[in-house]
């Protein structure tokens, strides 16, 4: 066997042995107070304390959240900041062709 074939064998055995969040089980929940109610982190950090039974770290839950959460948040933030544009040309202005010999015009 080739090692790619090797690699392929052994990512399937150990599939499901990654890291996971315990927060990953409420991640749906934290995703509806943070964007849908606008929750703080201190307050979903108390709901997840009282009602979930799941006691985290301010700075965890910071972190999970940037993770999980901001990298889609700010990019449709920077994206419909940067659409205003002003409009600072006179509309009477541009109705009437210019004259390219206006200029002329004045010496006579």
């Amino acid at each position: 066997m080739n090692s790619l074939a090797l690699a392929k064998k052994r990512a399937q055995k150990e599939k499901g042995l990654g890291r996971r969040s315990k927060l990953d089980e409420h991640i749906k929940a934290i995703d509806y107070l943070l964007n849908e109610e606008n929750f703080s982190l201190k307050q979903i950090q108390t709901f997840l304390k009282e009602d979930c039974k799941c006691e985290v770290s301010y700075s965890n839950l910071q972190g999970f959240c940037k993770r999980r959460f901001s990298n889609k948040d700010d990019k449709q933030v920077e994206v419909e900041e940067d659409i205003v544009i002003e409009n600072k040309f006179d509309d009477n202005k541009k109705n009437k062709p210019k004259d390219p010999f206006e200029n002329l015009k004045k010496w006579k």
